[in-house]
């Protein structure tokens, strides 16, 4: 039953799926994966421009010439379809922000020509669902090629560099928050960002651990924050992670009416909303430490560890090794680490750059306008 579901579910989508009969336009550039895409318009011309769409899902575009072409070949790999689409746009330059996707690096070795870019997207776990959780099982192989990666440091870097061969590594912090100028108009507003998953308890997260155990400690915290917050009268945002509805109802029965609940939803301007606020608190989201790079105030509760499950590769700042309580991150869930943290929105703005300064100095990069990577397309163009 489960794979006729599979099955029918995939006819669905590929016949909702967007498709192309023209052939693909030869170009100078082309952007490994759609999603995301669009933040390389404001650095690298659409006109030499090309897209890859290399999911299968109903935002995605097949290209029937090439289709045809496979056909032609009684070849119908996914693999010969993405050889021969390359082939067709004879870019110079391979760009991807998919940088979990394993096969990207695998491409050089067929494409020596081309000179290959990965940047990384988000903040890396040592968990299966993350590409630097491989590294474990391709240590030391010459399989993996890159000739540029950007990275958000030289922690993660070193990671990746421990099984993809790479030619020059750039230390830029998180590209798509590089993209977005930084808006200094503070308003009185305290956010959380939400991390909810709308997954089974039961189902694996890493190893022995399930994203129940997960989430475990997350509705414990959130309690308290939210008692901690009316004992001081003050109202909190959530900055949702997804667009279902049964994300909503879980804040509103931990906040009640204390709170605004602001979902996801297509180009919400998240940086925007963040940069506005006094303060922003974390467990261990990417956005927030987009947030911290951007020197917005920003708090880290890095509590999903127990005596049962140990969450060892989600700690703070992984893969830096760094204290487990700091001036602006804790581990434990207690009156006064809530009380120690929330004095950072009210410190003087020297003190709060002097804990930017001294602890994450090497760690939380912002690279304005991605000046090292326009240097480098102009460079290779």
């Amino acid at each position: 039953m489960r794979i006729i579901n599979f099955v029918v579910s995939r006819i669905i989508i590929f016949l909702r799926i967007k498709k192309n009969w023209h052939k693909p336009i030869q170009s100078r550039v082309l952007i490994y994966d759609h999603v995301f895409s669009e933040v390389f318009s404001k650095y690298i011309d659409k006109n030499i421009t090309e897209v890859y769409h290399n999911r299968f899902d109903e935002t995605s575009l097949i290209n029937f010439y090439i289709v045809f072409k496979c056909f032609l070949d009684f070849d119908f790999k996914l693999k010969k379809y993405k050889e021969k689409y390359f082939k067709c746009v004879n870019p110079k330059i391979i760009i991807s922000i998919d940088d979990n996707n394993l096969s990207f690096y695998k491409l050089k070795k067929k494409f020596p020509d081309i000179v290959f870019i990965a940047i990384q997207k988000s903040w890396k776990y040592d968990t299966e669902f993350d590409i630097i959780h491989k590294r474990h099982f391709y240590n030391n192989n010459n399989e993996f090629y890159c000739d540029f990666l950007f990275c958000y440091n030289k922690h993660v870097a070193e990671e990746y560099l421990k099984f993809i061969k790479v030619k020059k590594v750039f230390y830029i912090g998180s590209f798509k928050s590089n993209s977005v100028k930084i808006e200094r108009n503070k308003k009185k507003k305290i956010i959380f960002i939400s991390q909810w998953r709308n997954y089974p308890k039961n189902l694996r997260y890493h190893k022995n651990i399930t994203f129940g155990d997960w989430q475990k400690n997350e509705t414990p915290f959130l309690q308290k924050l939210s008692k901690f917050l009316l004992k001081q009268s003050i109202k909190i945002i959530v900055l949702g992670k997804n667009k279902v509805l049964e994300e909503k109802k879980y804040y509103d029965k931990i906040f009640k009416n204390n709170y605004t609940f602001v979902p996801q939803y297509y180009k919400r301007q998240h940086y925007k909303i963040l940069d506005s606020s006094i303060l922003a608190i974390s467990l261990d989201s990417t956005l927030g430490y987009e947030n911290l790079s951007r020197g917005n105030r920003t708090i880290f509760f890095s509590i999903r560890s127990n005596k049962k499950k140990n969450f060892e590769m989600l700690r703070f700042l992984w893969p830096e090794k760094k204290k487990k309580i700091g001036p602006n991150w804790t581990n434990k869930i207690t009156t006064k680490e809530f009380e120690r943290l929330f004095l950072v929105k009210d410190m003087p703005h020297k003190d709060w750059k002097k804990i930017i300064n001294d602890n994450f100095k090497n760690s939380i990069l912002y690279d304005k306008n991605n000046k090292q990577f326009s240097g480098l397309i102009n460079k290779l163009n």
